[in-house]
């Protein structure tokens, strides 16, 4: 069985695997078999997950004493199956290693409140990505994230492209190397669009502006209702004459 050294038994507990039913469902496993596509854990739509559908990725695992046959099944929620290195930016196995330039763990993205699949993000980068083996187990859980950071990609995106584009000197190509740079993290970010606008929509709404521009509609519905009262005062008093 692929049991990792560092998942002591402690408190008579067993070790707890990232995939559900591991050992039902990898009998033969030896320690390097590679997870099976449906037990990732990963958005649905394979760009992001909001707090509904993150909160219902949980694990079930066993826990209790021999000694006393006390046991019962615990839940804890998980993290996405895979995160991203924040230093190479290839997808990993979440808080492991990076074994493409082994300096950060993969971290799972996030962005405002929602988790980002990192496959998805390494693929629209062209980054290797390493499959997690099934039977990877773990002590502690852990849910913390890496920001889904927007200048910090848009940085290795240029930069991957000035490497397989060397600098040109004649100027019309220049130009058009600018255009396509500006399409390609266009297009690398539209589908996050949605969310990226969340706090600028906000602020436009909640913010100084919007608050001024209310204010200046309450001035002038005011005036209007004082006009309204004045030309109804006229009309009384021109009546009673």
């Amino acid at each position: 069985m692929n049991i990792n050294p560092k998942d002591v038994l402690i408190g008579g507990n067993r070790v707890k695997y990232y995939v559900e039913d591991y050992c039902k469902n990898y009998p033969d496993d030896r320690g390097h078999q590679r997870i099976h596509a449906e037990d990732v854990v990963r958005p649905g739509n394979h760009k992001w997950a909001g707090e509904a559908e993150h909160s219902k990725w949980s694990s079930s695992f066993w826990m209790g004493s021999e000694l006393n046959n006390d046991s019962h099944i615990s839940y804890e929620r998980r993290a996405p199956t895979y995160g991203t290195c924040a230093e190479c930016w290839a997808s990993g196995p979440s808080y492991q290693p990076c074994e493409e330039c082994g300096k950060r763990p993969y971290m799972p993205l996030e962005l405002r409140g929602y988790i980002i699949d990192s496959q998805t993000v390494g693929e629209k980068m062209n980054k290797p990505h390493h499959t997690a083996r099934a039977g990877l187990t773990y002590n502690e859980t852990r849910t913390d994230t890496m920001k889904f950071d927007r200048p910090r990609i848009e940085e290795q995106l240029i930069q991957d492209f000035e490497r397989e584009n060397p600098l040109i000197l004649d100027d019309f190509v220049k130009k058009e190397k600018t255009h396509a740079i500006r399409e390609l993290i266009k297009n690398f970010f539209k589908e996050y669009d949605d969310l990226m606008n969340q706090k600028r929509i906000r602020q436009e709404r909640e913010g100084w502006g919007w608050h001024s521009k209310n204010q200046q509609e309450n001035t002038m519905s005011g005036e209007t209702d004082e006009n309204t009262k004045k030309k109804t005062r006229r009309d009384d008093t021109t009546d009673k004459v």
